[in-house]
């Protein structure tokens, strides 16, 4: 569940614990429902929790819990995730629910963490905020035979945390209770980044002026999604039109986190920087002193902690870099400006040495 609301009113990191909470009651209430009352009765006496006297509600959280792995919180922790889910409930109307594979949740929430720097955990290729809003955004549409339809505008509605554009305009749900939206420009880069890190299946269906339609899958691979595509399409129209089967692409659920090379962290700096390294970059910038210039830019990103997400860590030393050797050798070139000081000394000598002249003469 998305209800961006809570995006201005708290930190990233705090919406995840709502999201958690809707998470664990609805995990709770879908093994009773799929399981039966005798299988979720067992399942909480398995826990040996002491069921005397606790309300339904206490019970679904706590068979919840155990289901999404989380162990078995403490009762004002419970509270707390019984609270949360009936405030959301009541907004389910004009809110979208999302069913999310729990890695994918688990992924964004450490991520959230990490960057309100309340966890030294580095996720490393975790899911930031506005993918973890997209990712809601497109699983929250209306599914067709495996897939959904879905153009860059609807998309740019759901992941603000509603579940039509018109809703804003009917007043169903006021702008504070919204995130920002994201551009055109980022939503096209992230869904195709999150296609190519195997997150879901995407085919661009139609164009339009808004867009067009696009086609996702999170079960289906490209071929498969493609060949259905075309089925849709004759089942539509009748026209056959010719698709181009790529070779398959195993999906994966999360990025794979990178091993080796450079990288970064609040507590440690940088790390995994050779000697080879060290020799190159003194040989292309001759003019830096390597060593500082890693000091300074340690200080900028513990300052600048919304910089610090990045994956190639030897393209942003070697930028920077590159740039203080840029700015040593266009001082070198450029003449010194005398100071007024300088200026007014060298005029008060010369006119002293001419009087001096003229009276010699």
């Amino acid at each position: 569940m998305i209800r961006g609301g809570r995006e201005t009113d708290a930190s990233k990191s705090a919406v995840f614990e709502d999201i958690l909470a809707c998470g664990i009651m609805n995990a709770g209430t879908g093994y009773k429902e799929t399981h039966g009352v005798e299988a979720f009765t067992e399942k909480l006496n398995s826990l040996e929790c002491a069921t005397g006297g606790m309300t339904q509600d206490v019970k679904t959280a706590i068979v919840g819990a155990s289901v999404c792995g989380v162990g078995q919180p403490p009762i004002d922790v419970i509270e707390r995730y019984i609270e949360t889910h009936k405030e959301y409930k009541c907004d389910a109307v004009a809110f979208p629910l999302v069913s999310m594979r729990l890695r994918w949740i688990d992924s964004a929430r450490s991520q959230a963490r990490f960057d309100d720097e309340l966890s030294n955990y580095d996720p490393s290729g975790g899911i930031g905020w506005d993918e973890f809003r997209i990712l809601c955004a497109i699983l929250s549409a209306r599914k067709t035979r495996g897939f959904s339809f879905i153009g860059w505008e609807t998309i740019q509605a759901l992941s603000c945390g509603m579940l039509k554009r018109d809703y804003v305009k009917e007043g169903r749900v006021t702008p504070r209770q919204l995130a920002p939206p994201l551009q055109k420009n980022k939503i096209s880069r992230i869904t195709k980044r999150l296609n190519r890190e195997g997150f879901y299946a995407r085919e661009s269906y139609s164009r339009g002026e808004g867009g067009g339609w696009t086609a996702y899958s999170f079960k289906m691979s490209a071929n498969e999604l493609k060949t259905e595509l075309v089925a849709h399409r004759k089942r539509q129209t009748g026209e056959v039109v010719a698709v181009q089967v790529n070779k398959p692409k195993p999906l994966r659920s999360l990025p794979e986190p990178v091993t080796g090379g450079i990288s970064w962290s609040k507590n440690g700096g940088f790390t995994g920087i050779t000697d080879d390294d060290r020799k190159g970059w003194k040989e292309a910038y001759p003019d830096v002193t390597a060593e500082q210039a890693l000091e300074v830019m340690n200080q900028w990103l513990l300052a600048n902690p919304d910089k610090a997400n990045r994956s190639n860590w030897k393209r942003f030393i070697v930028g920077w870099l590159s740039r203080n050797q840029g700015e040593i050798t266009t001082a070198k070139h450029t003449p010194q400006q005398e100071s007024f000081e300088v200026q007014n000394a060298r005029q008060k000598k010369e006119t002293y040495q001419n009087n001096l002249k003229n009276m010699l003469w």
